[in-house]
């Protein structure tokens, strides 16, 4: 029975955006979902900033006119 090399875990058992991105693994779904949801988060967040700016003061913003 085989065993993986010590120091090889789920980050880094295959390396490469294209093991990654085809994994089956769950903790690497896992890992590559909880980067999504930040990123939509502070996408968002930001959005959210801008319009804020917008809205501030009347006339022309940040956005354009």
């Amino acid at each position: 029975m085989g065993s993986a090399a010590p120091g090889e875990n789920y980050l880094n058992h295959e390396k490469g955006l294209k093991s990654w991105l085809t994994t089956l693994d769950h903790k690497r779904i896992g890992v590559m979902y909880m980067i999504t949801v930040l990123v939509f988060f502070a996408m968002g967040g930001f959005a959210a900033i801008m319009l804020r700016t917008e809205l501030a003061a009347p006339g022309p913003g940040v956005l354009g006119e």
